[in-house]
Protein backbone atom coordinates (compact mmCIF):
# COMPACT_ATOMS: atom_id res chain seq x y z
CA UNK A 1 0.00 0.00 0.00
CA UNK A 2 0.86 3.58 -0.84
CA UNK A 3 4.08 3.19 -2.73
CA UNK A 4 6.93 6.00 -2.43
CA UNK A 5 6.73 6.22 -6.10
CA UNK A 6 3.89 5.72 -8.79
CA UNK A 7 4.49 3.79 -11.66
CA UNK A 8 5.26 5.75 -13.89
CA UNK A 9 8.39 6.58 -12.18
CA UNK A 10 9.42 3.62 -12.70
CA UNK A 11 10.73 4.60 -16.19
CA UNK A 12 10.52 8.01 -15.78
CA UNK A 13 12.99 8.25 -13.03
CA UNK A 14 15.61 6.96 -15.15
CA UNK A 15 15.08 10.26 -17.30
CA UNK A 16 15.44 12.81 -14.82
CA UNK A 17 18.73 14.42 -14.63
CA UNK A 18 20.86 13.97 -11.18
CA UNK A 19 17.66 12.07 -9.63
CA UNK A 20 17.96 9.50 -12.22
CA UNK A 21 21.36 8.55 -9.91
CA UNK A 22 18.60 8.32 -7.21
CA UNK A 23 15.18 7.42 -7.81
CA UNK A 24 15.49 3.80 -9.31
CA UNK A 25 17.76 2.55 -6.84
CA UNK A 26 15.09 3.73 -4.28
CA UNK A 27 12.14 1.92 -6.32
CA UNK A 28 14.01 -1.41 -6.43
CA UNK A 29 14.76 -0.89 -2.60
CA UNK A 30 11.10 -0.58 -2.51
CA UNK A 31 10.31 -3.76 -4.43
CA UNK A 32 12.67 -5.27 -2.01
CA UNK A 33 10.98 -4.30 0.95
CA UNK A 34 7.54 -4.56 -0.22
CA UNK A 35 8.72 -8.67 -1.32
CA UNK A 36 9.48 -9.36 2.13
CA UNK A 37 7.36 -13.14 2.86
CA UNK A 38 7.33 -12.29 6.38
CA UNK A 39 4.80 -9.14 6.27
CA UNK A 40 1.08 -9.51 6.15
CA UNK A 41 -0.43 -8.49 2.67
CA UNK A 42 -1.43 -4.81 3.43
CA UNK A 43 0.94 -3.72 6.41
CA UNK A 44 2.28 -0.74 5.58
CA UNK A 45 4.94 -1.95 7.96
CA UNK A 46 6.52 -3.00 4.87
CA UNK A 47 8.67 0.43 4.76
CA UNK A 48 10.58 -0.87 7.98
CA UNK A 49 12.33 -4.34 6.03
CA UNK A 50 15.37 -4.22 5.42
CA UNK A 51 16.93 -2.89 1.54
CA UNK A 52 19.04 -5.84 -0.72
CA UNK A 53 22.79 -5.20 -0.05
CA UNK A 54 22.70 -6.77 -3.61
CA UNK A 55 20.64 -3.91 -4.76
CA UNK A 56 22.95 -1.47 -3.10
CA UNK A 57 26.31 -3.29 -4.34
CA UNK A 58 24.92 -3.20 -8.14
CA UNK A 59 23.69 0.26 -7.83
CA UNK A 60 27.43 0.93 -6.57
CA UNK A 61 28.80 -0.50 -10.12
CA UNK A 62 26.57 0.85 -12.18
CA UNK A 63 27.27 4.39 -10.76
CA UNK A 64 30.87 4.08 -11.60
CA UNK A 65 30.24 2.64 -15.11
CA UNK A 66 29.35 5.99 -15.79
CA UNK A 67 32.88 6.98 -15.90
CA UNK A 68 33.56 5.47 -19.26
CA UNK A 69 31.48 8.45 -20.16
CA UNK A 70 33.14 10.83 -18.74
CA UNK A 71 36.93 9.91 -19.49
CA UNK A 72 35.99 10.79 -23.13
CA UNK A 73 34.49 13.87 -22.19
CA UNK A 74 36.74 14.81 -19.35
CA UNK A 75 39.16 17.17 -21.96
CA UNK A 76 41.97 14.77 -21.15
CA UNK A 77 42.56 14.12 -24.88
CA UNK A 78 43.11 17.75 -25.91
CA UNK A 79 46.43 18.28 -24.88
CA UNK A 80 47.61 15.06 -26.33
CA UNK A 81 50.20 14.44 -23.91
CA UNK A 82 50.45 10.09 -23.81
CA UNK A 83 50.21 10.77 -20.40
CA UNK A 84 46.30 12.22 -20.48
CA UNK A 85 45.80 9.72 -23.02
CA UNK A 86 46.68 6.91 -20.61
CA UNK A 87 44.50 8.42 -18.01
CA UNK A 88 41.62 8.85 -20.13
CA UNK A 89 42.21 5.41 -21.15
CA UNK A 90 43.26 3.95 -18.06
CA UNK A 91 39.45 5.60 -16.61
CA UNK A 92 37.58 4.40 -19.73
CA UNK A 93 39.25 1.13 -18.49
CA UNK A 94 37.44 1.63 -14.95
CA UNK A 95 34.20 2.37 -16.60
CA UNK A 96 34.25 -0.89 -18.79
CA UNK A 97 34.90 -3.12 -16.38
CA UNK A 98 32.42 -1.46 -13.45
CA UNK A 99 29.55 -1.98 -16.65
CA UNK A 100 30.33 -5.99 -16.67
CA UNK A 101 30.02 -6.61 -13.36
CA UNK A 102 27.07 -4.46 -12.85
CA UNK A 103 25.72 -6.28 -15.49
CA UNK A 104 25.90 -9.53 -14.13
CA UNK A 105 24.84 -8.45 -10.71
CA UNK A 106 21.97 -6.61 -12.90
CA UNK A 107 21.05 -10.59 -13.27
CA UNK A 108 21.59 -11.63 -9.79
CA UNK A 109 19.12 -8.86 -8.39
CA UNK A 110 16.41 -9.42 -11.07
CA UNK A 111 16.59 -13.27 -10.17
CA UNK A 112 16.61 -12.75 -6.63
CA UNK A 113 14.04 -10.04 -6.44
CA UNK A 114 11.53 -12.46 -8.88
CA UNK A 115 12.41 -15.63 -6.06
CA UNK A 116 11.58 -13.18 -2.91
CA UNK A 117 8.52 -12.32 -4.69
CA UNK A 118 7.14 -15.35 -5.61
CA UNK A 119 8.22 -16.50 -1.90
CA UNK A 120 5.89 -13.95 -0.40
CA UNK A 121 3.21 -14.96 -3.22
CA UNK A 122 3.38 -18.41 -1.40
CA UNK A 123 3.29 -17.24 2.05
CA UNK A 124 0.62 -15.09 1.29
CA UNK A 125 -2.10 -17.82 -0.78
CA UNK A 126 -0.60 -20.37 2.07
CA UNK A 127 -2.10 -17.86 4.77
CA UNK A 128 -4.74 -16.74 2.59
CA UNK A 129 -6.12 -21.09 2.16
CA UNK A 130 -5.25 -21.58 5.95
CA UNK A 131 -8.17 -18.55 6.91
CA UNK A 132 -10.21 -19.47 4.56
CA UNK A 133 -9.98 -23.75 4.85
CA UNK A 134 -13.54 -24.95 6.86
CA UNK A 135 -13.00 -25.87 10.85
CA UNK A 136 -11.58 -28.85 11.95
CA UNK A 137 -14.07 -31.12 12.82
CA UNK A 138 -13.97 -32.00 16.85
Amino acid sequence: PRPRFGPGWSIGGWFVPLANLVIPVLILQDLWRGATPSTPRGDPGWRRARGSWLIGVWWAAWVVSLLRYGASNSGLHDSGSLEDIETSNTIALVGVVATAIAAVLAAFVVWSLSRRQLDTLRAQRAVYEASSAPPAPR
